[in-house]
């Protein structure tokens, strides 16, 4: 499995539709199964269970903290997924301006 990250519209979308036959949207997984009132370690094991060829993972955390006690569960537990799938991975790639960085 590969983890694709980067800020929003820098080109993970157009890489992952050229390379991957599947992709899970972590942020969507995530903010599902906390829907259904998941805890995080859950979330983890579900997220890593699903078995994608890739995980698209958009930044999120470097804006401001959300005023709603949902969204900003939902940016804490998000970005510790993120690190757990990171590790889980085969490769980490980072798209920044359309430039693609292999970080793993």
């Amino acid at each position: 499995m590969d983890l694709i990250t980067g800020g929003l519209y820098q080109g993970q979308e157009e890489y992952i539709k050229e390379n991957y036959e599947s992709c899970l949207d972590l942020l969507e997984s995530v903010r599902g199964l906390l829907s259904e009132g998941k805890n995080e370690d859950e979330i983890i094991e579900c997220v890593l269970d699903k078995n994608k060829d890739a995980v698209l993972a958009i930044e999120i955390g470097a804006g401001l903290i959300p005023v709603d006690s949902f969204e900003r569960n939902l940016r804490e537990v998000y970005g510790r997924c993120s690190c757990e799938v990171a590790k889980k991975a085969d490769r980490v790639i980072k798209f920044t301006c359309g430039i693609k960085t292999y970080i793993k």
